[in-house]
């Protein structure tokens, strides 16, 4: 028994003699208090909440369902909650201590509905404000104090507090935060303060419990409040101990150390309790002697072990990550390691504006930039290289890249690490360091892993798992966040499905054909290699079943649309039966997987390992990287489909297309052909989603100014997410920003602006949408977005405005410039310079983009650069697109089996909106930002629309509907605005 004194910060029990609830009904603080306090940095926020389980849809193999208990259980239960008292941080009297003082939660319960109503008797809740101004730019939030560069807004304040109910309870959580409010600012604070207080625990006593000893105020307070609380419920608690029989009315026990006797429950409960209450004298005493009771024998085997893996039963899982195996051993005292937290975007160029904010701070932890080689490459040879994976593997395989070593200096630099030099850094001064140094910045990140303590990458490198295995042991009991999370369910869908075309299947197959056929290399292979020639041959006659079977489908194709064909397989035995024509099975994949894992090496490039070898004589010169990253994807996909006693198989479908395509011919010609693609495609992000949480990731958390609406997450992931939050604004955001809905223009307001397809095609519906586009683009001042919602919409607006000189008389207000996939660094670098230089002549540029592009994911247009955003019509997804149609049709069909799924038409819709608030976001992006945004659909007007809207926008529309009442009330909002029309 361990002999250390008592030291529990939050000590949190949840018992069931049969099931266990889930841990975040029960272990969530109590809700913050609803009072007013002049320390608060503001008042109580109003936002949009939900602390309670967000109902949680659990399909047939619903991977969390292990870990909810029936709410009908007649098992008792008990919960013992306690959040303890922080130390006083300041001078000031027991007031200040008030405020970030103790809350104890003891709830006893014989079912999970029979709450104790006798509230009489319960302890008084202290009220604690949300943030207290400490000085020198820290701030008591929750009981922690955070460093920040400014006095945090009142919905930063909330949203740390939610954070940390989190963090704390290790849960999964989803927050929305208006646009400008520094959500990412927010989180870095409060992840590296936890962080480092989790450091200092872990550096003081790495054998103790990872706590913070309690001063004799504090244990005094929690000992006099846990004794009150047990006189209330005793009748409970008594029932409950008795019944899981670890007290007994027959106990005998010797006088302990201190001569007191153990007494049982009906030697009288004063006299029980009284042995609990704080006495200082006796507690030095009893740290040196030997604690062996029954009470403490019955504490001890429910203390939190998050490093105790549950061997014996994998469903024991809560679905966030924590595994509800807990013994009574020495490891449950030790201290959990400190977690690793992933910080994840969806491009890089938001990964660095995630880290310009980091420096804002005063935190500098042990950080990392993941990147691919596309980012990070520094040889001169692959410069002009797009996409450099294959040729950079091609090039280290053939004659070795001069920049690739066996140890990076770069790696152990302690300009790197926290306090150094660059303690803070981007991915442009790891590449500045690697030309200095003449070593690989691509390799010397990966060397970097084990010690860092913040990671900041992509959303692939965390939801793709043959990516994220390569630091599998990091990802366990981590903190993974996802920024911009708005795209995410997309993102796990892409990472668990597999698209080929037949040429790229029938090139991989003569790469190794040839190989296998010329002499020479097969003599090689069969002398020096013949496990790898057995690798080999078993991927080609893999790869030859494959290609026999998609050749032989494609006759069966159906025409869906104009030069479109198609087959789906959806069935769960006709995807069975179809993988086994192609030579797969659950069986046979095992080998499949073994097989191509010997030909994808590549994480050990870097160390010259003798599959790829440096001397030219071994296996790089017979299978191409091209090839090796084929088949991964393809044994990823089928992973899925087989684990788990086909737990995702009905989440699958198989599909064979034939699509004509434009091809370029030459001298800017282009013409058509037909595309042949197999896709083996997951309707369901669940999939990849919940590999990641049985990596045992210990808290998720979702944050986009655009997530709403909210509760969708908790159904494509199926995951719980019990916090949810859709945070408020800023206080003056209705004087920033001015949002108006335009549903009549042209003359005399007489035309309707309805965006739908067959209204649109109107010449009458283009002349006036271009008019009014113009009015309102000579009262904008500088930039304007200006978004369409597809390519095809915009090229038939863009003809027509060509075609009548109206074009010409915009591009005399505002230099036009258009998103396209080529040359876009080209087209966004010369828009911002016309915006910043303002040549005369002009107001600004205007930039016409599509929603879902580039320009509407993420890019900062702050300040002139986005003064105004216009979004005409609603970018639903193209109905045309198959992978659309399958996706509503299955939402359908899990509808009809779990009553709170979500339909296919709802999922359409959330589709639709996420794009659009994701697109009005570009406007806004900091406190002092300002700006306009009109939505052109006359469906806006309508509350069915607009309520889809993100909150902050939702809270300032106006619908001024008609074109002339629009601009008269964006020029008055632009007149209240200084210095506005200022040009250099």
């Amino acid at each position: 028994m361990d002999k250390r004194p008592l030291k529990l910060p939050a000590l949190k029990l949840s018992l069931n003699k049969n099931t266990t609830q889930n841990a975040s009904q029960n272990l969530n603080p109590p809700p913050l208090p609803n009072t007013q306090d002049s320390s608060k940095c503001s008042q109580q926020s109003q936002d949009t909440v939900t602390s309670t389980p967000t109902p949680t849809p659990t399909p047939t193999e619903n991977l969390q369902n292990s870990s909810q208990g029936s709410s009908q259980n007649s098992q008792p239960k008990l919960t013992l909650k306690l959040k303890l008292p922080q130390k006083p941080t300041t001078t000031t009297t027991t007031t200040t201590t008030s405020s970030s003082s103790s809350t104890l939660k003891l709830n006893l319960n014989k079912n999970n509905n029979n709450n104790n109503n006798d509230t009489s008797k319960s302890p008084p809740k202290i009220q604690t404000p949300i943030c207290t101004n400490l000085g020198d730019n820290t701030y008591l939030i929750k009981g922690y104090k955070v460093k920040f560069p400014y006095e945090p807004y009142e919905c930063q304040s909330t949203m740390i507090s939610h954070i940390l109910e989190s963090l704390d309870n290790s849960t999964h959580c989803v927050l929305e935060s208006a646009t400008g409010t520094g959500k990412t600012l927010t989180l870095l604070a409060k992840l590296m303060e936890k962080m480092k207080n989790q450091q200092k625990k872990v550096k003081i006593d790495p054998q103790a419990s990872a706590t913070t000893p309690l001063d004799d105020l504090q244990t005094s307070q929690i000992s006099q409040q846990l004794a009150d609380k047990l006189q209330t419920d005793f009748v409970e608690f008594k029932d409950a101990l008795n019944r899981f029989g670890h007290l007994n009315n027959n106990n005998n026990s010797n006088d302990n150390a201190n001569g007191l006797k153990r007494k049982t429950m009906d030697d009288g409960f004063d006299e029980f309790v009284s042995q609990y209450k704080y006495n200082p004298n006796k507690i030095k005493n009893e740290n040196n002697n030997n604690m062996n009771n029954d009470f403490d024998e019955f504490i001890s085997q429910y203390k939190y072990n998050p490093n105790k893996n549950n061997e014996n039963n994998n469903n024991n899982n809560n679905g966030n990550g924590n595994v509800d195996n807990i013994e009574d051993n020495e490891d449950s005292f030790k201290a959990p390691p400190v977690p690793t937290i992933f910080y994840c975007s969806r491009t890089h160029s938001q990964i660095k504006q995630l880290t310009k904010e980091l420096k804002k701070t005063v935190y500098q932890p042990n950080m990392l930039v993941l990147g691919s080689r596309d980012h990070y490459c520094v040889n001169p040879e692959l410069k002009n290289i797009a996409k450099k994976k294959e040729r950079c593997m091609k090039l280290i395989r053939d004659s070795g890249c001069k920049f690739v070593k066996n140890t990076y200096s770069i790696a152990k630099s302690s300009k790197f690490k926290a306090g150094g030099e660059l303690a803070v850094w981007d991915i442009e001064d790891l590449i500045l360091e690697g030309k200095k140094t003449r070593e690989c910045p691509f390799f010397a990140s990966k060397d970097m892993i084990e010690f860092a303590d913040l990671i900041f990458c992509p959303y692939n490198y965390l939801i793709d798992p043959s990516i994220r295995k390569a630091f599998k042991k990091k990802v366990k009991n981590s903190i993974v966040i996802f920024d911009e999370a708005h795209n995410v369910e997309d993102a796990f869908m892409d990472a668990a499905s597999f698209n080929v075309s037949l040429e790229e299947l029938f090139e991989s197959y003569q790469q190794i054909r040839s190989t296998l056929e010329n002499p020479t290399l097969y003599n090689d292979l069969t002398t020096k290699h013949p496990t790898r020639l057995q690798s080999m041959t078993y991927i080609f006659r893999q790869l030859e079943k494959i290609n026999t079977w998609f050749k032989k489908k494609l006759a069966s194709v159906e025409k869906v649309d104009f030069e479109k064909y198609a087959l789906v397989l959806e069935k769960k035995d006709d995807i069975l039966s179809a993988l086994e024509e192609m030579g797969v099975s659950k069986f046979t994949f095992p080998d499949l997987e073994t097989n191509i894992a010997m030909l994808s090496s590549e994480l050990d490039l870097k160390k010259g390992d003798d599959f790829f070898g440096n001397k030219g004589d071994v296996l790089y010169e017979f299978v191409s990287p091209k090839t090796v990253i084929l088949l991964d994807s393809f044994v990823k996909s089928i992973k899925f489909i087989f684990e788990r006693d086909y737990t995702f198989l009905k989440d699958y479908k198989l599909v064979i297309q034939k699509n004509s395509v434009f091809v370029p011919t030459g001298k800017g010609q282009s013409g058509t052909k037909w595309a042949h693609t197999l896709g083996i495609w997951a309707m369901s992000p669940r999939v990849a989603f919940s590999s990641l949480i049985f990596d045992q990731v210990r808290t998720v958390i979702l944050t986009s100014g655009t997530l709403t609406p909210l509760n969708s997450f908790a159904f494509e992931l199926s995951a719980p997410f019990p916090i949810t939050a859709e945070l408020g604004n800023l206080s003056d955001i209705k004087s920033r920003v001015w949002i108006n809905t335009l549903g009549f223009a042209g003359q005399n307001d007489q035309i309707k602006m309805d965006c739908t397809s067959k209204p649109s095609e109107s010449l009458q519906f283009q002349d006036a949408l271009g008019e009014a586009i113009l009015e309102h683009c000579k009262l904008i001042p500088h930039g304007v977005l200006l978004f369409f919602p597809s390519y095809g919409f915009l090229d038939k607006i863009e003809a027509r405005w060509k075609s009548t000189k109206l074009y010409d008389r915009l591009n005399n207000v505002k230099k036009i410039f258009r998103e396209r996939s080529s040359n876009f660094k080209e087209t966004l670098s010369d828009y911002y310079v016309t915006i910043r230089d303002n040549p005369p002549g002009r107001d600004g540029a205007i930039l016409m983009a599509v929603c879902r592009g580039k320009i509407s994911e993420g890019i900062d247009f702050s300040d002139e650069y986005a003064r105004g955003v216009i979004v005409v019509g609603i970018p639903y997804p193209n109905l045309g697109d198959i992978k659309v149609k399958l996706k509503k049709a299955y939402n359908d069909t899990i509808k009809q089996q779990e009553q709170k799924a979500i339909d296919g038409h709802y999922w359409y819709n959330l589709q639709a909106f996420r794009a659009l608030n994701q697109a009005i976001g570009r406007c806004i992006r900091h406190r002092n930002d300002y700006g306009s945004i009109l939505l052109v659909d006359e469906r806006y007007s309508k509350s069915l629309y607009s309520e889809k809207l993100s909150k902050w926008a939702r809270v300032c529309l106006q619908n001024n509907l008609k074109c002339t009442k629009s601009l008269e009330s964006l020029s008055q909002f632009y007149k209240t605005k200084d210095n506005l029309r200022k040009t250099k």
